[in-house]
């Protein structure tokens, strides 16, 4: 059983030309890059161009992204990032570095030791 945080996503706010032009967060938080599509469909994960990174940082985001075998990094990158202008490499050696960063804290340290337990 893995006992670390595992990474979803790290997801940006909307833009402010989004909230400018009278849309609201809800919709951005539904939408996100997709809004920016003539049609706004949203794709199945599977549907989505893989994600190429290099070797080491592949295999780094499998171990803290189990769900990238669902390909939850393409839905990830590709909704919440790809307007933004990162590339997958750059947004990805960004956010395998922050879970790094919660899994080595004393909040981390803490939570695991007080795993299953009611604290207040």
């Amino acid at each position: 059983m893995n006992q670390r945080f595992t990474l979803h996503g790290l997801w940006p706010s909307e833009p402010q030309s989004f909230t400018q032009d009278g849309h609201n967060a809800p919709t951005w938080w539904r939408y996100g890059c997709y809004w920016y599509d003539a049609d706004k469909k949203i794709p199945e994960s599977a549907d989505l161009p893989p994600i190429l990174l290099p070797d080491g940082l592949q295999q780094h985001l499998n171990r803290v992204m189990p769900l990238t075998q669902t390909h939850l990094d393409r839905h990830e990158y590709t909704k919440h990032i790809a307007c933004f202008g990162p590339n997958p490499a750059q947004y990805f050696t960004t956010a395998t570095a922050m879970i790094d960063a919660l899994n080595h804290s004393e909040f981390a340290h803490w939570m695991g030791a007080h795993r299953g337990k009611t604290v207040s």
